[in-house]
C-alpha cells in the first residue's frame, strides 16, 4: 500500500465497518424486529453513515445539526430516532414535523407537544433504571421514583402522541451482558405496568463493548464481553416475541474502521526519557486523554532504524500530556508513519481546532488502494476566520 504524502491522516475501512456491522446485526438476530441506530455523534464520516444507511441502519442523532445532516445523507424521518436532553424548539419543530421517532428526556418537550394541534407524534421515553454500584444517571425519567410513570400519563392524556419506544440506555463501568439482561427485567416490568397498545420498541440503547485484540483487552479492569454474549443475555431476559429491539452501537461498531496515521518528525532523548515525536496529538486518536495505548503498527520509511526501549510516542502541541502511546520498544527512523488502529470512536468528532487543522480522511477501495474522501481542514475554516 502507497501510503500519501501528508504528514498525518485517517484512513476508514469500509469493509471493516461493514464486518462489525453485520457481525453485530447477526448476534442480535431472532427478535420480531431488530434496529440498529447509528450513533452519528460517535462518527460523523459521511461515506461511514452513507455506508451504514445502506446497509439497514437507522440514524440515532442528538441535536439540530446532526439531524439535517443525516436528511442530507438520505435517510428518510421514520428511520431517525432523536435523542438528547437540551432539544431546541426548532429541532422538535423539524423532527416532530417530518414524523421522526423522538425520545422525551424533560417535562418541557411535554409542554411543548401540549401546544401543537398539528397531528398524531411519535414518541418515545427514556427511562432511567438502577444497577448496583453503578452511578445514577442523569438522563431520562425515574422508573423507581415514579417520575417515568408520570410522564407517561401526562403524554397520554395529550392525545396526540404515539408512544413507540420504551429507551433505556446504560452505560456501566463493567461493560457486562449480565448488565444488559438486568436493565431488561427492570424495563419489561415497568412496561408490564402500564397500558401502551402503540408501543413497538424496547431501546436498550448503546455502551457495547467493541471486537479489539488480546493486547488493547487486556489494558481494561474487567472481563471483554463479544457481541453473541451480550445478545444471548438480553435474549433470555426478553419478555415478548412481539416487541421489537432498538439498539444504538456507536463504539461497537465504529472503533475497528478507522485508524489515524503520524508521521515520525523527531527523536529525543531527554534527562533519560525516550520520545517519539510524531504530526499528529492524542487529540486525533483520544480526546479523553486516556492512558490505553490503542493498537500500532510501524510503516517504516526505509532510513536507517535507531533502537528505542520503553520510548513514550508524543503529539505536536504544547501540553506536557500530549501522549499518543506508552512504552513503545523497537525500531524507529524518522520518516517512518505509525499508525494507530482502532480510532473510529470519537475521534473525528471530538478532536477541538487545536493548533492544527482536522488532517484528511482516506477510503480504503477493494484492492486497499487509498482515496481521499475529506480534505484538510484548512486554517480559515478552524480559525473561523473572515477577511474583512
Amino acid at each position: 500500500m502507497k501510503l500519501p504524502d501528508d504528514d498525518a491522516f485517517y484512513v476508514y475501512d469500509p469493509n471493516r465497518f461493514l464486518g462489525d456491522f453485520y457481525d453485530f446485526s447477526n448476534a442480535f438476530s431472532g427478535f420480531s424486529e431488530c434496529v440498529l441506530a447509528l450513533s452519528v455523534k460517535t462518527n460523523t464520516l459521511a461515506g461511514l453513515l452513507r455506508d451504514g444507511r445502506n446497509a439497514g441502519g437507522w440514524a440515532e442523532v442528538v441535536s439540530e445539526a446532526e439531524y439535517r445532516y443525516v436528511r442530507a445523507l438520505g435517510w428518510e424521518p421514520a428511520q431517525i430516532i432523536v435523542n438528547g436532553p437540551a432539544k431546541t424548539e426548532m429541532l422538535l419543530a423539524v423532527a416532530h414535523g417530518e414524523r421522526a421517532l423522538v425520545q422525551i428526556d424533560g417535562f418541557h418537550e411535554v409542554e411543548w407537544l401540549a401546544s401543537r394541534t398539528d397531528g398524531v407524534f411519535r414518541c418515545g421515553v427514556r427511562c432511567q433504571v438502577d444497577l448496583d454500584g453503578e452511578t445514577t444517571s442523569r438522563f431520562g425519567f425515574s422508573i423507581a421514583d415514579g417520575s417515568a410513570h408520570s410522564l407517561i400519563r401526562a403524554l397520554q392524556a395529550l392525545g396526540n402522541v404515539s408512544i413507540e419506544s420504551i429507551h433505556v440506555h446504560v452505560c456501566t463501568s463493567r461493560r457486562s451482558a449480565a448488565d444488559y439482561a438486568a436493565v431488561v427485567r427492570q424495563a419489561t416490568s415497568f412496561i408490564g405496568s402500564l397500558s401502551l397498545p402503540q408501543l413497538r420498541f424496547l431501546n436498550i440503547g448503546g455502551g457495547f463493548l467493541s471486537a479489539a485484540p488480546a493486547e488493547f483487552r487486556s489494558q481494561f479492569p474487567f472481563q471483554w464481553t463479544s457481541f453473541k454474549e451480550y445478545a444471548t443475555a438480553v435474549r433470555r431476559a426478553w419478555p415478548d416475541e412481539r416487541l421489537g429491539l432498538v439498539v444504538e452501537p456507536g463504539l461497537a461498531v465504529m472503533a475497528r474502521c478507522l485508524s489515524f496515521f503520524a508521521k515520525v518528525v523527531a527523536v529525543k532523548h531527554v534527562s533519560g526519557r525516550q520520545m517519539i515525536v510524531c504530526a499528529g496529538s492524542c487529540y486525533n486518536i483520544k480526546p479523553s486523554k486516556s492512558v490505553r495505548n490503542f493498537p500500532l503498527v510501524r510503516h517504516p520509511c526505509g532510513r536507517p532504524q535507531v533502537p528505542m526501549e520503553s520510548a513514550d510516542v508524543v503529539g505536536l502541541t504544547c501540553m506536557e500530556d500530549d501522549i499518543l502511546h506508552r512504552g513503545y520498544s523497537g525500531s524507529i527512523a524518522v520518516g517512518d508513519y505509525l499508525e494507530f488502529q482502532q480510532v473510529g470512536a470519537y475521534s473525528l468528532s471530538l478532536k477541538p481546532a487545536f493548533i492544527e487543522p482536522t488532517p484528511p480522511v482516506y477510503r480504503y477501495s477493494e484492492s486497499r488502494e487509498l482515496t481521499q474522501v475529506m480534505p484538510q481542514q484548512s486554517w480559515q475554516h478552524m480559525m473561523r476566520y473572515e477577511d474583512r
